[in-house]
């Protein structure tokens, strides 16, 4: 028989399972229809688990989920989401995670619910992806916490209660590294996903325009290209120039034989930059007017 994941004393919310979900008191355990479409919506990450399927798995999941000390590191802020689907997906400089809810703590909320199928036959079909994702964003967050130091960030965004220590966290989380792929949801399989990544897969495999709405920090994005962009600028009008200068040398009304190849190349550069010239400042508007289309089709749709 399946256990949770983690022992009953290194439980991190001993908080007693009477009427509410722990972390949720309006949420009543007596309505199991309503507590079961409030878990799907909490825990749930169906369409990423089709759209991952079209993703080359890892090698290795522990190396496609950075800790958070490493985020920061890249400079990369993070941000909470209560949205399941978009936990631990990246938009540039950006990182989306779900905090850890109270009752995924609590060793008595695995015993009755999460693991209630294995009670109950007739309710595998409801509870068996249930207990998939649970065990998948739990493991998620040993990957991300491996440090006190991650531990600190955690607190500070608020992904775990502050009364979790260095040493609970640890002897809580023992275990969850020993959760194998096949235990959890086809998503949790991979590790850090790229948002606009899935905003493409959604157009071919979930049949509509994006998968998650997504507003990214561009201009950072493209600072990075700024400086190799005005390196090739310098070189080309240097080489310009220079040919400039050679042509200008040439005699009006005679030019001899050996300087008909270097006017030939002269031309053929000068309507090469014009044309590189031409399509770069073309990109650069269609870029942000393909944004422009979409919020255009999203309001329409």
């Amino acid at each position: 028989m399946a256990e949770p994941p983690f022992n009953i004393r290194d439980q991190l919310d001993s908080s007693p399972m009477q009427d509410t979900l722990p972390g949720f008191p309006n949420i009543s355990l007596q309505n199991s229809h309503a507590l079961e479409e409030f878990l799907g919506k909490e825990i749930l990450v169906s369409e990423l688990d089709d759209l991952t399927k079209h993703l080359p798995l890892p090698s290795n999941v522990s190396t496609a989920i950075s800790p958070l000390h490493y985020h920061r590191f890249k400079a990369r802020d993070i941000y909470i989401i209560e949205d399941p689907g978009i936990h631990l997906t990246r938009i540039f400089d950006r990182l989306f995670l779900k905090p850890i809810p109270r009752y995924l703590l609590s060793h008595a909320f695995w015993s009755t619910y999460v693991l209630l199928a294995q009670q109950a036959p007739s309710l595998v079909a409801r509870h068996d992806p249930l207990r998939r994702a649970a065990k998948g964003f739990l493991r998620s967050y040993f990957y991300l916490i491996r440090y006190e130091s991650d531990l600190h960030i955690a607190h500070e965004h608020g992904l775990l209660p502050d009364s979790v220590t260095w040493e609970k966290w640890c002897a809580f989380s023992a275990r969850l590294d020993r959760i194998p792929d096949a235990e959890v949801s086809p998503r949790y399989r991979h590790g850090e996903l790229d948002l606009p990544r899935l905003n493409w897969l959604a157009k071919i495999y979930l049949h509509r325009f994006r998968y998650r709405e997504s507003h990214g920090r561009r201009g950072g994005n493209l600072r990075r290209f700024y400086e190799p962009l005005l390196f090739l600028f310098g070189v080309l009008s240097l080489i310009l120039s220079a040919m400039q200068v050679g042509l200008a040398a040439l005699p009006d009304l005679q030019i001899s034989d050996s300087w008909v190849g270097f006017v030939r190349l002269c031309r053929w550069i000068a309507v090469v930059t014009l044309l590189g010239m031409g399509m770069l400042l073309l990109l650069l508007p269609a870029q942000y007017g393909l944004v422009l289309v979409s919020r255009i089709l999203n309001v329409i749709c």
